[in-house]
């Protein structure tokens, strides 16, 4: 194998995660007796630390509707608003819970642009403080921002009148933060 510039790989790497990329929320029905989950965001499936969330869930006898794919970010649910087309039609009875994810994509590509990293984290100092690698005021601005993106959902559910719909939110819990050369 040759040497591969880091665009290329970038390149490859993105085009293989459109392949995993489910959008069945738009057009899947099911049976009227089915109970329906929405599997909205992108970590229900293909994580490296978790099964595929949706496959557990047809195991256990649910029904699946999907606008998933990786990398996706709340801002993008809310603005293609996928999760709430069966909300809208006649497969609404059916719907028993959304599983939302996101807030981690969010919070890692913070007004990053075209930088290394996001402004919430910095070059670390001498000790191994998570403080030395959090930017705490852009951090707080970054969880403002994800906070925004989830009211915002909340009330597009509202407006579908599907206030009491329970949402089961997925995101990272905790950053940890590690050395890989020069940046954390």
């Amino acid at each position: 194998a040759g040497l591969v510039s880091q665009t290329a790989v970038e390149q490859y790497i993105a085009a293989e995660l459109v392949s995993f990329e489910r959008k069945d929320v738009l057009t899947k029905s099911y049976p009227l007796g089915d109970h329906v989950i929405i599997c909205e965001g992108d970590s229900w499936f293909n994580h490296p630390l978790l099964s595929d969330i949706p496959d557990l869930l047809k195991y256990f006898g649910y029904s699946v509707l999907q606008s998933n794919y990786p990398g996706k970010y709340l801002e993008a649910s809310l603005s293609e608003g996928k999760f709430l087309a069966p909300l809208r039609d006649a497969r609404k009875p059916q719907i028993k819970a959304l599983l939302l994810s996101g807030g981690g994509n969010d919070l890692i590509s913070w007004k990053k642009g075209n930088a290394s990293f996001s402004p919430i984290f910095r070059k670390g100092r001498s000790t191994a403080s998570p403080t030395d690698y959090l930017d705490a005021a852009n951090l707080k601005r970054a969880l403002q921002d994800v906070t925004r993106s989830l009211v915002r959902i909340s009330d597009k559910l509202a407006q579908a009148n599907a206030k009491k719909l329970p949402v089961l939110l997925h995101c990272y819990d905790y950053i940890f933060p590690q050395r890989y050369g020069p940046s954390p």
